[in-house]
C-alpha cells in the first residue's frame, strides 16, 4: 500500500465536509510527519480518536460550541440508533421467550411474567408509532431536499441500505423454502447447516436494519428543518427513550421470573444465562445507554434554545 493510500484511509475517520475542507493539509502533515513509512499504531489511534470526535461534533453529540438546533437533531438520531440497536434486541427476545408460557406453572409469578412481557409488546408498538410519527414530519424538509439536488449527497448509503434489505429477502425465501424441506426436529437444533443458515439470516437481518438507520441519519443531518419540527421530532425522542427503558427493565422482569421458577426453559442444563440471553441483555443495555444520552442531549438543546 502506498503512502498516498495509506492516509485517504485513514481520512475515512473523518466527515465528508472535513475531508474536503482540510485533507490535503492533513495529508501533507501526516507525510511530514511519517514520510514513507507506515503509520505507527499510536499515530493511527490518534487519528481514530480525532476523526471520531469530530464526527460527533457535526453530528451535534459533542462541543458546546454547536448550536441548540444541532443538539437537538444530533440526540435524536442518536435515539434513533438506539432504538435499532433495541429492535434487534427485541428480535432476540422474541426468539429466546417462544413458547415460555408453557414452562411457567400458574400463580402469581406467572402473571408477574405476563404482565412483564405484555407492557413489552404494548411499549414496543407504541415507540414504532412515535418513531413512524417521526418520519412522516420530516418528509416534507425530504422532499424540498430531492428537489434542490440533494440526493447525490445520500444515494450512496440509500442505494447501500435496498441493496442490503434485497440481499436478506432473497435470503429470507430461500431459508423458508429450505425450512419447509426439514422436519420440526431439524429445525429446532438437530440439522447443523440449517442452523449456521438461521445465524447468517439474522446477521444479514442486523446488517439491513443498521444500513436503514445508516441511510436515515445521512439524509437527516442534511435537512433543513424548522424549530417547530426540531421540537417534536426532540419530544418524540424523549418518548421513545422512555420505552425503551421501560422496556428493558421488563424484559429483565420476566427473565427473573421465568429464571426463578423454570430454569430449564432456557437450556436443558439448568442455567438461565446462556449466550443468547447475554447478547440481548448487552444490547438492550446498550439501547438504554444511547437513547438516555441522546435525550439528554435533547433537553440541552431545547434549554439552551429557550
Amino acid at each position: 500500500m502506498t503512502p498516498a493510500e495509506r492516509t485517504r484511509r485513514l481520512l475515512r475517520w473523518y466527515p465528508p465536509a472535513w475531508r474536503e475542507r482540510y485533507g490535503e493539509e492533513f495529508a501533507a502533515l501526516l507525510g511530514d510527519t511519517v514520510g514513507d513509512a507506515a503509520p505507527s499504531v499510536r499515530v493511527r489511534l490518534d487519528v481514530v480518536r480525532s476523526g471520531v470526535a469530530m464526527r460527533l461534533r457535526e453530528a451535534g453529540l459533542r462541543g458546546h460550541d454547536t448550536p441548540p438546533t444541532g443538539w437537538i437533531r444530533g440526540g435524536a438520531l442518536l435515539v434513533l440508533c438506539a432504538w435499532s440497536v433495541f429492535v434487534v434486541a427485541g428480535i432476540g427476545l422474541q426468539k429466546t421467550a417462544e413458547h415460555w408460557q408453557d414452562a411457567v406453572p400458574s400463580g402469581a409469578a406467572r402473571t408477574w411474567a405476563e404482565v412483564a412481557f405484555g407492557a413489552v409488546q404494548v411499549l414496543a408498538g407504541i415507540a414504532s408509532l412515535l418513531v413512524v410519527a417521526g418520519a412522516v414530519a420530516v418528509l416534507p424538509a425530504v422532499a424540498r431536499c430531492l428537489r434542490s439536488g440533494g440526493w447525490p449527497a445520500v444515494r450512496r448509503p440509500f442505494l447501500r441500505a435496498a441493496i442490503m434489505c434485497g440481499v436478506t429477502v432473497t435470503a429470507f425465501a430461500g431459508l423458508a423454502v429450505w425450512a419447509g424441506r426439514l422436519t420440526d426436529v431439524q429445525r429446532n437444533g438437530s440439522d447443523v447447516a440449517y442452523e449456521l443458515g438461521a445465524l447468517s439470516f439474522a446477521l444479514l437481518v442486523c446488517a439491513s436494519i443498521a444500513s436503514v438507520t445508516a441511510a436515515i441519519v445521512a439524509t437527516v443531518r442534511r435537512l433543513s428543518l424548522s424549530p417547530a419540527v426540531l421540537r417534536l421530532e426532540g419530544h418524540l425522542a424523549q418518548a421513545v427513550t422512555v420505552a425503551i427503558v421501560v422496556m428493558s427493565a421488563a424484559a429483565g422482569v420476566w427473565w427473573v421470573v421465568v429464571a426463578a421458577t423454570s430454569p430449564r426453559f432456557f437450556t436443558a442444563g439448568g442455567s438461565p444465562i446462556q449466550p443468547q440471553t447475554v447478547v440481548v441483555a448487552a444490547l438492550m443495555l446498550l439501547a438504554v445507554a444511547l437513547s438516555v444520552t441522546g435525550a439528554r442531549r435533547v433537553v440541552q438543546g431545547s434549554r439552551r434554545a429557550a
